[in-house]
């Protein structure tokens, strides 16, 4: 014993220790992170204001754009030299912008005036032209109208050539003419450019006062030129992110996102940047924003520094190794009891996998038989219920809910009684969502489904009504759909917690007056505690008129802020027809149909649920076929998941540990017995 028991300290000790170990392990790598999360932010700070920056000098360059237009409006006919000496004073203190351009609107029939007065400004070899290619200008063929670059500033090459033949620069120039509005073109490199650097053209399209511009017809008549601006990346990286860049850590990409994939890149300081960070990149950080009518991105990045670790929290967190000691003993005394709860809920054959649900008088778990693989589920009746008269009810939910057979039922597997004296019964496990979850998620559908639902669950009436049972809490959270056999939408009815053997009225004397069910979907003649004992099959057929009229409408027949105010409107208030809050065309005579079941006179309703299959198969709508149910859980399956595996999410940890359950077969044969 005394061995054992040194072995057992000792085993304690090292468990200590790993603890102790754990800890300061944590608080080193919590240190760390917290670290480079004061890095992060300030690095995003560092590229928020960068980014800034470079947004405000892009402003800077539409200022200057929309200079133009009022030079033009100021005069009757700006001369070159005015033109050089007012773009000149307004582009100094702006330094991105390559070139300003004015382009007239010149018809055919003023080309050859156009072109001569170029020639006596000075201009000798000015001449309208259309570019053949990649450097190439040929005379400009023959046109009902021209948008040629007459003025420029600095002067370049494009004097004269017809932004209507550029491939890059046509459609940004029409639109804007066409749009009245700022227009710019994608990135481009000009066969002026000694280094190839991508550019930019911005338009801004300039009207006749005179004339009207409100459509697009005249305003390619009012149009009396284009004002453009020439960008480059680079200057604008060097003015605004030059002391950046000189960190060889920092990386910077300008991105304009609207571009094609290969001409997208505007700038980057390291090759590949633009379009994949780099993999060994510490941070990284993206601003996006609209410039013009296109949108840019601009990305920066900062490799990993080496910086010294916090590695004095190992040390620290070993001086307090004994309080370690402390809790890891807490932790395994909180263990031990946790083992001696579970034992004391053993059920033997069936292992409890996790908590699915709970109601008012059980908690539903998954389980896994011992010998039988099958999926199933487990409802446990709660424990501070035990032998009161809804205990009893509990149990008489197992024993006659076994007796059907019906496919749209749930079925039951097993029932007996824990060691500790608590029912339980085993069912199978549907594996999909209740009808409150599908309206939820896809709202309000359409009737040919739910003409389609509502015929299975009028099937499985037909079967427990036969057999002289009513379900009495038909409601969509007791209804699931499910995928089985190949077969999608199909309905399994859950819970029989209110079942009702028809020719027996022991439970209400056992209950007294209580009002049981589900308030939306309770007949009026449950409510009135001086028919209860009149209850017959028609109480479904309400309730079941309420979840079609959910289906359809995606809301209940009647809300309201107490259970009492709900009731009322049961007893005394007439629903609203289904068609007046859905975009769903119902068909009248399902419309009808819904009414006669919500009608608040039991004798008013279908006399039975047979009846109402009858009545659905005379109902005008078009089939809901395979197809259109096999699309729907494609389409859905993935938000059905997360929100299953969300659900999973939430549960304590207590609650998913595998627990064992026990059969108590003694019990289980008195219950049987006495059924």
């Amino acid at each position: 014993m005394f061995r054992t028991g040194a072995h057992v300290r000792r085993l304690q000790d090292l468990l200590i220790l790993a603890v102790g170990v754990a800890v300061s392990i944590a608080v080193f790598f919590a240190v760390e992170r917290q670290r480079q999360e004061v890095e992060r932010k300030k690095f995003v700070g560092m590229a928020r204001a960068y980014s800034v920056a470079l947004q405000s000098k892009l402003e800077g360059a539409l200022e200057v754009l929309h200079y133009i237009p009022a030079l033009h409006y100021s005069t009757t006919e700006v001369s070159r030299g005015e033109f050089a000496r007012f773009v000149r004073a307004t582009t100094v203190r702006v330094d991105i912008v390559r070139a300003v351009q004015w382009v007239p609107r010149v018809p055919a029939s003023a080309r050859t005036r156009f072109e001569a007065s170029a020639i006596n400004d000075g201009r000798l070899k000015f001449r309208f032209t259309d570019q053949a290619g990649p450097g190439v200008l040929v005379p400009a063929t023959e046109r009902e109208s021209y948008l040629p670059v007459f003025y420029s500033e600095p002067s370049d090459e494009s004097l004269g050539l017809n932004l209507l033949s550029v491939p890059e620069l046509a459609e940004p120039a029409a639109r804007a003419r066409d749009e009245g509005r700022m227009t710019s073109s994608a990135p481009f490199r000009p066969p002026q450019s000694p280094d190839g650097a991508l550019e930019l053209a911005l338009f801004m399209p300039v009207y006749a006062i005179d004339l009207p511009h409100d459509n697009q017809a005249s305003r390619r008549t009012a149009l009396e030129g284009l004002a453009v601006v020439i960008l480059t990346a680079e200057p604008l990286v060097d003015v605004v992110l030059g002391e950046a860049l000189e960190d060889p850590a920092f990386g910077v990409a300008i991105l304009d996102v609207d571009a094609p994939a290969y001409d997208r890149v505007l700038y980057e300081s390291d090759l590949g940047i633009g379009l994949s960070p780099e993999p060994d990149a510490a941070l990284a950080h993206t601003e996006a924003f609209e410039f013009a009518d296109r949108r840019w991105s601009v990305t920066f990045t900062r490799r990993a520094r080496k910086r010294e670790r916090p590695w004095f929290t190992l040390a620290l967190g070993l001086v307090f190794t004994v309080i370690v000691m402390l809790a890891a003993r807490a932790v395994r005394l909180v263990t031990r009891l946790r083992r001696s709860v579970e034992e004391a809920q053993k059920l033997g054959q069936y292992t409890l996998l996790k908590r699915l649900g709970e109601g008012g008088m059980g908690v539903v778990y998954r389980a896994r038989h011992a010998m039988l693989r099958r999926p199933t589920a487990i409802k446990l009746l709660r424990p501070e219920l035990k032998g009161r008269a809804l205990a009893k009810r509990f149990e008489r939910e197992v024993q006659l809910t076994s007796k059907l057979t019906h496919p749209n039922i749930v079925a039951i597997y097993d029932y007996g009684k824990t060691p500790q004296g608590l029912f339980y019964y085993a069912m199978e496990f549907i594996d999909g969502i209740s009808l409150a979850e599908l309206v939820a998620l896809d709202g309000a559908q359409p009737p040919a489904r739910v003409v389609f639902i509502v015929r299975q669950i009028a099937s499985a009436l037909v079967d427990a009504h036969d057999n002289g049972l009513l379900h009495r809490d038909i409601s969509p959270a007791n209804i699931m759909l499910t995928r089985r056999g190949g077969m999608h939408d199909f309905v399994k009815v859950l819970d029989f917690g209110l079942v009702k053997d028809i020719g027996d009225d022991r439970e209400d004397t056992t209950l007294g007056r209580k009002l049981l069910g589900t308030p939306k979907y309770l007949a009026p003649e449950r409510i009135e505690s001086a028919t209860r004992g009149e209850e017959d099959a028609r109480v479904d057929l309400y309730a079941l008129g309420a979840v079609a009229y959910y289906l359809l409408v995606g809301d209940h027949v009647f809300t309201g802020t107490s259970i009492a105010e709900v009731c009322a409107q049961h007893l005394n208030e007439p629903p609203r027809p289904p068609s007046w809050r859905t975009e769903n065309p119902i068909p009248l005579e399902l419309e009808r149909l819904i009414l006669r079941l919500l009608a608040k006179s039991p004798a008013e309703r279908p006399a039975s649920a047979r009846e109402l299959l009858a009545a659905l198969a005379e109902v005008n709508v078009d089939p809901w076929t395979e197809q259109d149910a096999a699309d729907w859980w494609l389409r859905y399956a993935e938000q059905i998941k997360t929100a299953n595996l969300q659900a999973v999410r939430t549960l304590k940890s207590d609650e998913t540990q595998q627990r064992t359950v026990v059969i108590d077969l003694q019990a289980r044969s008195d219950t049987q017995r006495s059924a």
